[in-house]
């Protein structure tokens, strides 16, 4: 009986491994909407947390939503989209909250690097003119606290040809058996090279 029990616990166990969605791969765009969502999180958490200090900023969090909404939330839609490729249109509004809540308790009890000051500083900057995706994707890599997004990132394939000129140099997906160089050109090999650029 004993036996049987351990046998049952393991089927169950392999399907539930199985049964995991496969992840899509994050493109630069859904890591670029990931990283705002996480950016907006982390202030609105923190502006809560610094509102009865000398440095409250929530006034400066609540003009930086005020004039970034519209990036916010097209943002907001891109990556919902993204997540909808692994978990479907209906799981994806569960797994877009589960991250949310994910980078909110990261600051449950303040920035790890950041103070109050420094923070008020940030939405300060952020929150004098409008941004685009670009600088707000920036501001995250250097405030928020880990990483914003987890998973495969998408390979780009800059080529379109699988032969180099002499100079170039192909850098594969970190496989020094992806290329080779005959005589006077590199070549793909398997056809599983991505980039090509000017060698050193």
């Amino acid at each position: 009986m004993i036996g049987f029990s351990k046998k049952l616990a393991f089927v169950v166990g392999m399907v539930a491994l199985t049964s995991q969605p496969a992840q899509a791969c994050w493109t630069n765009a859904a890591q670029d909407a990931a990283k705002i969502k996480h950016l907006n999180t982390m202030l609105m958490v923190t502006a809560l947390r610094c509102r009865n200090t000398p440095d409250n900023f929530l006034p400066h969090y609540n003009r930086f939503v005020t004039k970034h909404n519209g990036l916010i939330g097209s943002q907001n839609i891109a990556l919902k989209g993204h997540l909808s490729q692994t978990y479907g249109t209906r799981g994806a509004e569960g797994a877009l909250d589960r991250m949310s809540i994910g980078f909110a308790n990261s600051y449950g009890n303040g920035h790890k690097t950041l103070n109050c000051a420094q923070l008020k500083e940030l939405a300060a900057k952020l929150s004098s003119e409008s941004h685009g995706v670009v600088t707000m994707a920036a501001a995250a890599d250097s405030t928020v606290v880990g990483q914003s997004w987890s998973g495969p990132a998408c390979a780009t394939r800059i080529a379109i040809s699988t032969t180099w000129p002499v100079g170039a140099m192909c850098r594969p997906n970190w496989a020094s058996n992806c290329y080779m160089r005959r005589r006077t050109r590199y070549v793909a090999v398997n056809n599983c090279c991505w980039m090509v650029s000017a060698e050193a």
